[in-house]
């Protein structure tokens, strides 16, 4: 497993804010410049910069020339041009680079951890992990040594357990920097659930916080936790488990996978087909499909041939699979076509334009571009037209 050693990689794109309450904002190109636009579709900071990328808790970065700098979302410069690299807004800081050097400062730009370091991750827990002289240690938000500067590598810290690594091995370190889990692992993850993936010769088992083996190392697949249950992977075969070991799935799907947008369902691929079943092992969307996946909690994607349609989590039609394209939903909405005409649904499945046109696009600004009989006209969120009326 690759460590993500870079961790100020200018941000992953993250499409969906972590804080509730920062209004959600989507990033949009024009004439080689960005700016964002609300989930209605209208402007909400225009077009103006050569390069930014998504809101994450508040505030975006922003490059001018050869140097970065964040906006909140309302447009304002909050923290000035002035970094060669920036990472993450984490626990009330932000990692910047400047002549060379990584520290942190916070809102106001004030610097509360100097630029001394090679690299850093991002604040966790109170704490981050840093690298000077090629070794890595963690420091608290008073710029205090915690884990001395000796490892190749430390991860930033989750449930109070940070894993370490000296060579090709790997161990755990607690929040005071004591060592509690011997460098003995060829591979290891953070803490989910109080356990921890661990890998010795090609094999994944689980272990709690004082290093004891709860799960054996014996498949060759495992993820994290999530609610009480993993999936794993044994001779080319997916099948989920609880932390006891106990099978809740059995061992016959050639792929399986939770949605971070519904917990309660897993889809499930069986002889090249795909379908979605719960925890109960009751099959909620026969293992028929060659595509699926979730659009919203209750609402699944689904494709069969050369055919498209939606489907909720009971199995129920919402669309018919009888659409020659479903689009990707932007800003809740997606274009379909049938026939070579054109419409518009929402994520609820409903039709609210009709497949009637030659051409539908994208919301933007509030309002959808049609054209029929090479007429272009505005249709608004519920279908009626706005401008150019016919």
């Amino acid at each position: 497993m690759k460590k993500l050693v870079l961790f100020y990689l200018i941000f992953i794109s993250i499409s969906i804010s972590v804080n509730a309450q920062q209004p959600h904002l989507e990033r949009y190109k024009e004439g080689g410049k960005y700016g964002f636009i609300d989930q209605n579709g209208e402007i909400a900071i225009p077009v103006q910069y050569e390069h930014t990328d998504f809101f994450l808790n508040g505030y975006a970065i922003v490059r001018e020339g050869d140097k970065w700098g964040f906006i909140n979302t309302k447009g304002e410069l909050a923290i000035p041009y002035l970094y060669q690299l920036v990472g993450q807004f984490h626990e009330g800081v932000f990692s910047v680079k400047k002549e060379g050097k990584w520290g942190f400062i916070n809102e106001e730009g004030g610097v509360v951890i100097p630029f001394i370091y090679d690299d850093v991750s991002h604040f966790s827990e109170g704490l981050v992990s840093v690298k000077a002289k090629g070794k890595w240690g963690v420091i608290n938000k008073g710029g205090k040594l915690v884990v001395p500067l000796e490892y190749d590598y430390v991860s930033h810290f989750k449930e109070q357990r940070a894993y370490v690594q000296k060579g090709e091995k790997y161990g755990f370190v607690d929040n005071k920097g004591k060592l509690i889990i011997s460098i003995k692992y060829s591979d290891a993850r953070n803490f989910s659930e109080q356990v921890a993936v661990v890998e010795q010769d090609g094999k994944y088992g689980f272990i709690n916080k004082q290093g004891k083996l709860v799960i054996p190392i014996q498949y060759d697949e495992v993820d994290n936790f999530d609610n009480g249950i993993s999936v794993v992977k044994k001779e080319d075969k997916y099948a989920l488990i609880n932390k006891k070991n106990e099978i809740i799935l059995p061992f016959e799907f050639e792929n399986m996978f939770f949605d971070n947008q519904n917990k309660n369902v897993v889809q499930v691929k069986k002889q090249g087909k795909k379908g979605l079943v719960n925890i109960n092992k009751d099959i909620i969307i026969p293992i028929e499909y060659d595509d699926l996946f979730i659009i919203t909690p209750t609402n699944v994607f689904v494709e069969k041939g050369d055919k498209k349609g939606i489907l909720n989590t009971l199995g129920e039609i919402i669309i018919p699979v009888e659409y020659d394209f479903i689009g990707s939903f932007i800003r809740g909405f997606a274009i379909i076509r049938k026939d070579y005409k054109y419409g518009v649904i929402n994520k609820e499945g409903k039709i609210i334009i009709p497949v009637e046109y030659d051409f539908a696009g994208n919301l933007f600004d509030g309002v959808f571009e049609v054209k029929k009989q090479r007429k272009t006209f505005y249709l608004n969120k519920e279908g009626k037209c706005v401008k150019n009326c016919p």
